[in-house]
């Protein structure tokens, strides 16, 4: 037995700060609550924009565990084994993605909010149509012919089959069931190994892995198609999900950076969590960062060749009434800064530097989602801005207060996974 095992059980020790940090988590959704309900009752119309940005930031953080988790099963790596034990935590959290996914599908569902009403509304109103067409002509860089409008109102009506009601509430209702589904599965059935030490846990969640990524990736999808990219109606990239799961993966591998780092140096979980680990998730989020660079300007440059109308409104929306400068830092914090600093070995084998790189990534990949939404509501000022952080918080504060009290609960790491001791004893060669 190593040394590392004598000396923990790799549970939290009685009395460690991470013991209480659930409430802390709770405490700070329970003051999103407030915030929210603020907001509700103050400008229902950016609020519909609120929840859906503070749901969506957290949901991309449980995109990035069920990943990591699924791809250690598909690949029967070690190198992830002790840190695995982080993400399964997060997909404890999937009742809280359930019950606000719920209540957003409630709030769309009965029109209580207003996102998607350019194509939820009806699509034969001629009155309706040149009103969303006189809008929707504010946002061109010139003026829009009436051949445009006329396309744009068109291209709505080719696409109702898709963008409607029915087929949008049916879809998200089995986007929820089935990460619910998931990452119980998988959630469960590795605490459950740590009790009874069967291997048999182990090969049923390698034998579902190949499966759960196909329907993981396509659920992912399909899900920012229905929930993001539909807010700009006429608007469509068949890469937009991809470049959500990259920065889903970059954000997730900051954030076991810094939770990994956390428990290691505070001596929780001894030295199964190393430097050694931190410096591949180190790679793994320099990877990641660095992919959702390449299709994000890959979207806009095939956007900016083609030069159609239709197309370059998303891009044209964020770069006025103050999102040019958002979509400048974005470009400096998302890779410029980050590939420059991380680029080195040194600094990923650096607890600081990886910690100080890992946090950049999590704030920009928050920054990067509310790109994503909040264009479509208002300039960034006063208490909308209050209210988006508000949902933020909401969202994130109990999502991670479930997460974290499941830390009290469990082993830190799955202490009879078979791969375990490969893991403890992990070393880059290079």
């Amino acid at each position: 037995m190593s040394a590392v095992q004598e000396n923990t059980d790799y549970r939290l020790p009685e009395g460690s700060r991470f013991a209480s940090l659930w409430k802390i988590a709770m405490g700070l959704g329970v003051v999103g609550l407030l915030l929210t309900g603020w907001g509700f009752a103050a400008d229902i119309a950016h609020f519909g924009y609120s929840f859906l940005y503070g749901f969506f930031a957290i949901l991309t953080f449980f995109f990035g565990a069920l990943f990591l988790v699924i791809s250690q099963h598909i690949t029967g790596g070690h190198w992830a084994v002790t840190t695995r034990r982080l993400a399964e935590f997060v997909l404890a959290g999937a009742p809280v993605i359930v019950l606000f996914g719920a209540i957003f599908l409630a709030l769309v569902g009965t029109d209580t909010v207003s996102l998607y009403d350019e194509w939820l509304g009806d699509h034969h109103d001629e009155a309706a149509a040149e009103a969303a067409s006189e809008a929707h002509s504010d946002l061109y860089p010139r003026a829009v012919s009436p051949q445009e409008a006329e396309l744009h109102h068109h291209l709505i009506e080719y696409k109702a089959p898709y963008l409607n009601k029915g087929r949008f509430l049916i879809f998200g209702i089995f986007y929820l069931a089935l990460w619910l589904g998931m990452a119980l599965f998988y959630y469960r059935r590795s605490v459950k190994q740590d009790e009874d030490g069967d291997v048999n846990h182990t090969v049923k969640m390698r034998a579902f892995a190949p499966v759960a990524g196909v329907l993981f990736g396509l659920s992912l999808t399909f899900a920012a198609f229905d929930w993001l990219m539909s807010l700009e109606a006429a608007w469509y990239s068949t890469i937009f999900g991809v470049v959500i799961f990259g920065g889903s993966a970059a954000a997730f591998f900051a954030l076991v950076i810094l939770w990994g780092s956390a428990l290691h140096q505070s001596g929780a979980v001894g030295d199964a969590i190393n430097i050694e680990h931190i410096h591949d998730h180190g790679k793994m989020m320099f990877g990641f960062f660095c992919f959702w660079t390449y299709v994000s300007f890959s979207q806009w440059m095939l956007i900016w060749y083609a030069g159609i109308p239709e197309e370059a409104v998303f891009f044209h929306k964020r770069w006025q009434g103050g999102w040019k400068e958002i979509s400048l830092v974005m470009i400096a914090l998302h890779f410029a800064l980050p590939f420059l600093l991380f680029i080195s070995r040194v600094v990923k084998r650096n607890f600081t530097g990886a910690k100080i790189i890992a946090s950049i990534i999590i704030f920009v990949h928050l920054i990067d989602v509310y790109w994503y939404v909040m264009p479509n509501a208002a300039p960034i000022a006063g208490k909308g801005l209050l209210f988006d952080i508000g949902a933020l918080l909401m969202v994130g504060g109990f999502f991670f207060g479930l997460v974290f009290k499941k830390m009290n609960d469990h082993a830190l790491i799955p202490v009879q996974d078979p791969l375990l001791p490969r893991s403890l004893h992990h070393h880059q060669s290079y």
